[in-house]
């Protein structure tokens, strides 16, 4: 089925009908874009935008309990006339708090419901990485969902929603204003939990379609919200039931984001380990795609595979990435493209490449619709000529590959707090012994091939 007649003939009408509910319990209901087509934006972006409103007047402000309904009935029309493909359900002029979880903290709560822990410290840290490095989407959103369970909320009484993305948006109703007053002391957590009392989320059953060119073809790639509790929004429990499980909720969000900026936050000098010279001898012997092969298998090793998969299978096509080029977060404004290439370069440099392979993956390092703001080969030189001492330039903040995959939803390890080359680092100094039988695996294997 064709994108506009699936949106005409089976999404249209459920959307519709749907709506038509909320406007007779006089819901107020915004129209949003739920489309972009700009095929070009990063996959980030294109969601961002198409949850743009339609039909809010500039500097609208949402009140407790107040609803302009011709706001909804200005909705319905622009969504029956294909001009919005999409609503928006606001918080407080529906008397609802609306906690919008993002897919990081779904991760984090999928790690610590294996854990059976309901606090975060320094020292789960590693075991929350270790823990959700292979975690598929799915598997961690049903995770989730079973902390929350743990936590008090019951989703045969609470309304839950799971984002495209794999975030959630728990609503709760609010029955007086010294309720509303309590919802607006709820803080959120940057990066796991915002409070949308007095902004909204795009809801079930609204779908994004964002255009993507794939193969010479032009097409419309849908995200879908699912609705995971069994009752409907306008009978979701109320919010004194749970003000236990959501201040719970909220200060773990808090508490891990603590633990985690001071995990990431490097004081003083790191120390770097490279392989021995006569592992590195070996390495520097293996053809450029067998040294990439080998790359990867120690980034499996050190569990950062999820994270390099995607610039590893790139660069063996010798396909350019798709990456954005915004400033890395480092008080030194530095492009991401930038950190990205130290960060991969150095992390084989460790791994024993020699100064004519690392020049060889800078080569291949391309960007779509980007020009880098330096070559790559800026980037292998300065690794080649200072080593370990060019590896700290931004070692304080989360790692360069979580930024990118985070900015254009690619898999990632949201719980991880070591960048790639701490981890190739920490793996050739405890474990030599598996990288060498890595290195020796690969040699039997092109030894194997070569004798067919």
């Amino acid at each position: 089925m064709m994108f506009w007649e699936f949106i005409e003939n089976k999404y249209l009408p459920q959307l519709l009908s749907f709506l038509e509910e909320l406007r007779k319990r006089e819901f107020l209901v915004i129209a949003c874009s739920g489309i972009c087509r700009n095929p070009d934006l990063p996959e980030k972006e294109a969601l961002r935008e198409a949850k743009a409103p339609v039909n809010i007047p500039k500097g609208y402000e949402y009140r407790f309990a107040e609803r302009d309904l011709r706001i909804t009935e200005s909705t319905i029309r622009l969504i029956s006339e294909k001009k919005a493909l999409a609503f928006g359900l606001p918080g407080a002029p529906n008397k609802l708090l609306i906690l919008d979880i993002d897919v990081n903290a779904t991760f984090l709560m999928a790690g610590l419901h294996e854990l059976d822990r309901k606090t975060v410290d320094a020292g789960t840290l590693k075991q929350l990485s270790e823990i959700v490095q292979d975690m598929e989407l799915e598997d961690a959103v049903g995770k989730a969902q079973s902390f929350l369970t743990e936590l008090g909320f019951d989703f045969d009484k609470v309304y839950i929603e799971v984002s495209p993305r794999g975030g959630m948006h728990i609503m709760l109703r609010l029955e007086s204003t010294h309720d509303y007053s309590l919802a607006c002391n709820i803080p959120g957590a940057k990066s796991y939990l915002d409070n949308k009392l007095h902004g909204y989320v795009v809801a079930y059953p609204s779908i994004l379609a964002i255009k993507r060119v794939e193969n010479g073809r032009e097409g419309y790639r849908i995200y879908y919200y699912n609705k995971e509790s069994s009752v409907d929004v306008w009978d979701t429990d109320f919010f004194t039931r749970y003000v236990k499980a959501v201040t719970k909720l909220v200060n773990l969000f808090s508490q891990f984001a603590l633990v985690y900026t001071a995990s990431t936050s490097t004081k003083g000098e790191l120390r770097y380990t490279r392989v021995p010279d006569r592992v590195a001898d070996l390495v520097s012997k293996l053809p450029l795609d067998l040294a990439l092969r080998f790359f990867y298998r120690c980034c499996v090793a050190a569990g950062c595979n999820k994270c390099v998969r995607y610039y590893i299978e790139k660069l063996l096509r010798n396909e350019p990435w798709e990456v954005a080029n915004p400033t890395y977060p480092v008080k030194t404004g530095r492009g991401l493209h930038f950190v990205l290439e130290n960060e991969l370069l150095g992390a084989m440099w460790l791994l024993g490449f020699s100064e004519d392979q690392i020049y060889a993956v800078a080569e291949r390092i391309r960007y779509k619709d980007y020009e880098p703001e330096t070559p790559p080969t800026e980037a292998a030189k300065n690794i080649i000529r200072y080593g370990e001492r060019w590896l700290s330039i931004a070692r304080k903040g989360a790692c360069p590959f979580l930024v990118a995959n985070e900015l254009h939803c690619r898999p990632y390890n949201p719980c991880c707090p070591y960048k790639l080359t701490f981890r190739i680092s920490q793996l050739v100094a405890s474990k030599l012994d598996l990288v060498i039988a890595i290195l020796k695996s690969l040699l039997r294997e092109r030894t194997s091939h070569a004798n067919c």
